[in-house]
């Protein structure tokens, strides 16, 4: 699950750097770069903070 979470992050941060260099994936390379690092964000906290019944 922590792999998935940090090649997200990592797959976020590498799009808006694409995004900010090549101005061609304007807004759909910045969606897409955000939509990636909020996924990666959520599985992250997924992992931490599970409900007790979950567990």
């Amino acid at each position: 699950m922590k792999v998935i979470a940090i090649l997200l992050l990592v797959a976020g941060v590498v799009g808006l750097i694409l995004s900010a260099l090549f101005p061609a994936l304007c807004l759909a390379g910045i969606l897409g770069a955000v939509a990636a690092l909020l996924s990666g964000l959520g599985f992250l906290l997924m992992g931490r903070y599970r409900p007790y019944c979950q567990r």
